[in-house]
């Protein structure tokens, strides 16, 4: 098996009703019910927002969903995170790349209550910068550490998103998971994008 075609000649792959809109919507309202109650805040990329790593709800999806997600992409994929952000008005995602615990991403709109474009750039020798609106249910799969991605302001007052975090079982980023991830268990809740940006400048 190698790479899913599709994946490597565009960078992303849509993936429509990658779940129910009615399970989408209710892990969404439960997810705000909670960044409600325990005053969760903006992360530095969107400060705008409600921002989570690993709510419990989306780390048992980020497994569930691990061999279909394998399926899709052509390798085994190992998970490495579950993030969620709910982006409010004015709300902006900068122009970026991933880390190396986002080197396969599947972005999942779980409910919103405007449309919000998705832009990514598609690689050389196109390098095209194309747009997608994802609806409630509805998901991308990406390569995080090779495509350029991001969003304009948001005109809604909500956005509630998922994003499930994978590295390739074989890949460059496989260290990840086996390091960072297994090797210390139980405290996978308190892994963060941040926490291994900070022990890579370490």
């Amino acid at each position: 098996m190698g790479l899913n075609p599709e994946l490597l000649n565009n960078n992303y792959i849509l993936l429509p009703n990658f779940i129910d809109v009615d399970k989408a919507k209710a892990l969404s309202d439960e997810f705000k019910e909670f960044c409600n109650k325990e005053d969760i805040k903006g992360d530095w990329q969107v400060p705008l927002s409600h921002a989570y790593c690993n709510y419990i709800s989306f780390l048992e999806f980020l497994i569930d969903r691990s061999h279909q997600v394998s399926e899709i992409v052509g390798e085994m994929v190992l998970p490495t995170s579950a993030y969620a952000r709910v982006s409010k008005y004015d709300a902006t995602l900068p122009l970026h790349k991933d880390n190396e615990a986002c080197e396969i991403v599947v972005t999942v709109n779980l409910d919103c209550d405007h449309p919000w474009e998705f832009w990514i750039r598609t690689p050389y020798p196109s390098n095209k910068s194309v747009s997608h609106v994802l609806n409630p249910g509805d998901a991308m799969l990406y390569l995080g550490q090779d495509a350029w991605h991001w969003r304009n302001k948001y005109e809604g007052q909500y956005y509630t998103g998922m994003f499930l975090c994978y590295v390739l079982s074989r890949g460059k980023c496989s260290f990840v998971a086996r390091e960072h991830i297994f090797k210390h268990g139980p405290g996978i809740e308190t892994y963060s994008y941040k926490k291994l940006e900070d022990e890579k400048r370490d």
